[in-house]
């Protein structure tokens, strides 16, 4: 795609006056938008942006404290990915090699007015941070033992790396779709989005990606277990593996929760497996309710 994308927001007068002052002969007007659209998609952007960062954060410090190697052969790995295969050419990596080509930061905390999401609040919070390492004295990061084969377990970083970056930018473009189909609030128009999810959601495409997919998952438990072991920072990479296995799931716990308070309180609607129509059915309540404890008088 070449040229800008527009996504207008505001009434009708706003947006004739945007279109107006708008110049350059590259660009899409891609639809409008009710008032505060645009925050909510540049937010929900921020989000999968955070994400993508906070996974490639945590890759460095798989990097740099379980196999303890220094910024230069680092940054030479993170040229490597974003040379070849499915990391070919991601922007973040390039970024990434280059500062840790000058060599590391003296930062002991990032902060801001602005912060949302749990690692830079918790970075910004040092004095608690120190506070809670004097009392609770869990160990922190350690090196990891017994690694026969490092260029292996480099190469399944790699993999879940290139797992988190799709699996945030998905929630991302659901919590977006799901706004634009809900009819008491703002309306969001993703078109904006379209020629992605276009080619994502083609057979052809789509049955790549699940191969891809399906090929790195194993890699991907691989890193959430060794950095357990090794007390690792993987709040990013873990929740990946939490999505995949949730998003593939066909019997998830929360079936426990619906059965347990829902039905307690006479409230849990159920459509029933393997019932055409319903199995799998509109994304609703059921029409099947079983009282597993009567109501007391």
């Amino acid at each position: 795609m070449d040229g800008d994308i527009f996504l207008d927001g505001g009434n009708e007068d706003s947006q004739r006056t945007q279109k107006k002052g708008r110049t350059r002969k590259k660009s899409a007007l891609t639809g409008s938008l009710e008032s505060g659209s645009g925050n909510y998609v540049k937010i929900l952007h921020n989000g999968i942006e955070g994400g993508m960062l906070s996974t490639l954060a945590e890759a460095w410090s798989f990097l740099q404290y379980g196999l303890e190697l220094d910024c230069d052969t680092i940054a030479a790995i993170f040229d490597q990915w974003n040379d070849n295969g499915e990391l070919q050419g991601t922007y973040m990596l390039d970024i990434a090699a280059d500062m840790l080509h000058a060599k590391k930061s003296s930062c002991v905390q990032d902060a801001g007015d602005t912060e949302a999401h749990y690692e830079r609040t918790v970075s910004g919070d040092r004095v608690e941070r120190l506070l809670a390492v004097k009392k609770l004295q869990i160990l922190g990061t350690k090196s990891f033992q017994g690694i026969k084969d490092e260029s292996t377990v480099i190469e399944h970083l790699r993999c879940a790396v290139y797992l988190g970056f799709p699996a945030f930018f998905c929630q991302g473009l659901d919590m977006i779709t799901r706004a634009s189909d809900d009819k008491s609030g703002a309306s969001i128009y993703a078109n904006a989005f379209d020629f992605g999810v276009e080619i994502a959601l083609s057979k052809p495409r789509s049955d790549e990606v699940a191969r891809k997919l399906h090929r790195t998952f194993s890699s991907l438990k691989e890193i959430v277990v060794h950095g357990t072991l090794s007390d690792q920072y993987l709040l990013a990479i873990s929740a990946t593996l939490e999505y995949f296995k949730y998003a593939d799931g066909m019997s998830l716990p929360t079936r426990f929760i619906e059965g347990q308070i829902r039905g307690f309180f006479g409230a849990h609607g159920y459509n029933k497996p393997g019932v055409p129509g319903e199995d799998p059915g509109p994304v609703r309540k059921g029409s099947h309710h079983y009282e597993w404890q009567p109501a007391k008088e």
